[in-house]
């Protein structure tokens, strides 16, 4: 691995895979950087830098603030390479100091309680964002959710339309990727679904970087899936907690 560098991504910092997987890399000439957020972890100690994500304590058993946080620390390294990305992270931060008032998100909320099953639709940087998603209103939410690719979701997911169906679609505002998600909402309209888009350009944010526009949507759904929490849930799984980044 001489002349490689390996970045490893972790909450904790303390799992013995990841810890191993450091260990090995610098044993092999490769350089090792480590995003963290816990100050002094094992998979620090293993790297040769750490960029600390600093966000403070992770109250929620299903992460949330940290998550954000491991993107934001990745923009900010790629935007020693691009102005571009260090433009998009001021921009996405102003969105992290403000509460967001969207009226859709009051629409959602209704429809994700009525939901039986929900599919959360991405492409490009947005279908990381939809498995986050879907992973947190199955962990906090006991819903079924399951993330598609915008493309992958017309071909056998689409049949299960046949039963009550709720389609939120993540939308980063790429360009290259508009033709697919139209694609997929105008057949999932056709097939009665009921169906959520939201952009990063509804609170007032346009020309992210694929990244930021993520964790921007990221950011906005995970209040909304704390208001669907239902009280036995919470009894199993904390609360999640607003991921503030003041």
């Amino acid at each position: 691995m001489q002349n490689a560098g390996v970045i490893i991504i972790s909450q904790s910092g303390g799992k013995e895979d990841l810890v191993r997987s450091a260990n090995a890399a610098r044993a092999n000439g490769a350089s090792v950087c480590a995003i963290t957020n816990v100050p002094g972890s094992a998979v620090e100690e293993a790297a040769h830098t750490t960029s600390s994500i600093n966000v403070g304590a992770e109250r929620a058993v299903p992460a949330t603030k940290t998550v954000i946080g491991s993107i934001a620390v990745g923009m900010n390294l790629l935007a020693t390479l691009s102005p571009f990305y260090a433009n998009a992270a001021e921009r996405a931060a102003q969105l992290f100091l403000t509460d967001v008032d969207l009226p859709m998100l009051d629409s959602m909320v209704s429809g994700l309680l009525r939901a039986q099953t929900v599919y959360v639709i991405g492409r490009g940087a947005g279908l990381g964002a939809a498995q986050e998603v879907a992973l947190k209103l199955k962990e906090c939410c006991a819903l079924h959710a399951e993330a598609y690719s915008a493309s992958e979701v017309l071909h056998g997911p689409l049949q299960l339309v046949t039963k009550p169906l709720t389609v939120l679609i993540l939308d980063t505002e790429e360009a290259a990727i508009q033709d697919s998600l139209d694609r997929a909402e105008a057949r999932f309209t056709q097939s009665g679904s009921e169906i959520y888009r939201l952009r990063t350009s509804d609170f007032g944010l346009a020309d992210l970087t694929p990244a930021a526009a993520a964790a921007s949507l990221s950011y906005v759904l995970y209040p909304t899936i704390k208001m669907l929490q239902s009280p036995w849930v919470s009894t199993l799984t904390p609360l999640i907690h607003w991921p503030r980044l003041r």
